[in-house]
């Protein structure tokens, strides 16, 4: 064999390697789709928001898909009182490496372990219209298993302990129960 051959097939025997590593790689990263419903996401906050916001009927709605469908690789809901006050959100996705950061302009603020699984409080800058009293949107955000959840409400600056453990209790439940 030639030296130029033997470059050759080895360059080709390479590339045989590395694309199959890629694609190895690649299937390691697809996305395991939730079967559970939107529905099941969207009654599983309802608790913390009744509570939280001393509302007896929390209403939960989503505009991504309709609440019978699975949740597949993103599922979210918008949580309000019956005369359309909003409450606040929940989002759950698969993670990406390309999926960009939904918030900008925040800052951490606490972080607490709930169940092993780390959930950061960030606050927001407050909006200059729309919140509640001068509050700032709140959002505790949570990675478990390849998913990423966020829990977001209003609160003045910052939030209460047991709120906080409440609230990040709550988004644990959600990407533990409905991510498998």
């Amino acid at each position: 064999m030639t030296r130029r051959k033997f470059i050759l097939f080895a360059s080709l025997l390479l590339l045989f390697v590395a694309g199959c590593q890629n694609k190895d790689n690649m299937n390691e990263q697809e996305p395991k789709p939730s079967m559970h419903s939107m529905q099941e996401l969207c009654d599983l906050p309802k608790p913390f928001f009744a509570e939280r916001f001393h509302v007896a009927n929390v209403v939960a709605t989503s505009d991504l898909r309709p609440l019978t469908a699975e949740i597949g690789t993103i599922g979210g809901c918008t949580y309000q009182t019956e005369d359309k006050r909003y409450l606040g959100n929940i989002i759950l996705r698969y993670s990406s490496a390309a999926a960009p950061s939904t918030s900008t302009g925040r800052r951490a603020g606490r972080t607490v372990r709930i169940d092993n699984v780390a959930v950061t409080e960030f606050i927001e800058p407050v909006p200059s219209s729309g919140a509640p009293d001068s509050q700032s949107p709140i959002t505790l955000a949570a990675s478990f298993q390849g998913w990423d959840g966020e829990l977001g409400y209003y609160a003045k600056d910052s939030t209460d302990d047991a709120t906080l453990r409440t609230g990040a209790q709550t988004l644990v439940n959600a990407l533990r129960t409905l991510t498998n």
